[in-house]
């Protein structure tokens, strides 16, 4: 097994079994010149040594394990996940050329203790400066945030909020959709889109204080889009008279 670098901007992986060599090219790509710089150093600085020797067919996971192991001496976790991932993607293409029957990499993991350098999220003095700071800001302002932290909402979740979708006789809010922001022809522009996953299509139940805070704002809303969104600019350029409608 072995990675190579044939010129003109050409990589070359290449396996062999049974006397015979199976190779794949790859074109260096500027965009993904960081992820080539990644493999490689995992290539050249970890894997090759111990396994560049070997036959595709005679890397056992025992072998994996023990240099998952080896390395974790001597190097973080997050890095051994790294090697191994990029391992398990290398053997994937041996299943896929017919080569071996199964990823002796899969399921050789790596757990990452995430570091916690703190006690608590917010203190109560970072709490009391935040109440103080939404106070003082526009009604809009504090209605996303009461209803984003209430909530538990991502942003693209509270500002995709829509009129039909709170029922306060249910209080609670149905979520099926998002409004994702993006940049094009230096203009910002809005699109609906489904939630992050699957799992983010939900129904959630209101506290009392999100109820009110949003009953008080629908009950005071002027306007709306054709979409009827809780949380629109009411003036922007872009807008036609015709893409508005009274709230009511």
């Amino acid at each position: 097994m072995s990675i190579e670098f044939r010129g003109d901007n050409k990589y070359r992986f290449r396996v062999r079994k049974g006397g015979v060599p199976y190779s794949l090219n790859y074109f260096w790509d500027k965009k993904l010149s960081q992820e080539v710089g990644v493999y490689l150093n995992a290539y050249n600085n970890h894997l090759l040594e111990e396994f560049g020797n070997d036959s595709i067919g005679k890397i056992k996971k025992l072998k994996i394990v023990q240099f998952k192991n080896k390395k974790l001496k001597t190097h973080s976790p997050a890095s051994v996940k790294l090697y191994l991932s990029i391992m398990a993607h290398t053997l994937s293409k041996g299943v896929e050329w017919e080569l071996i029957a199964k990823n002796p990499c899969e399921n050789v993991g790596v757990d990452v203790e995430r570091k916690k350098n703190y006690t608590e999220l917010l203190s109560a003095e970072g709490i009391a400066k935040l109440i103080v700071f939404i106070n003082n800001e526009s009604e809009v302002f504090k209605t996303i945030f009461t209803t984003a932290i209430g909530m538990g909402y991502r942003i693209g979740e509270t500002i995709g909020l829509t009129v039909p979708v709170v029922d306060f006789e249910e209080n609670s809010i149905d979520i099926s959709t998002q409004l994702l922001r993006y940049n094009e022809d230096n203009h910002t522009k809005y699109e609906t889109s489904k939630p992050k996953s699957p799992n983010s299509v939900r129904k959630s139940c209101m506290p009392n204080f999100v109820s009110s805070t949003l009953e008080a704002w629908i009950r005071n809303m002027k306007v709306t889009d054709l979409e009827q969104h809780l949380f629109v600019n009411p003036l922007p350029e872009e807008y036609k008279a015709s893409a508005w409608r009274n709230v009511g």
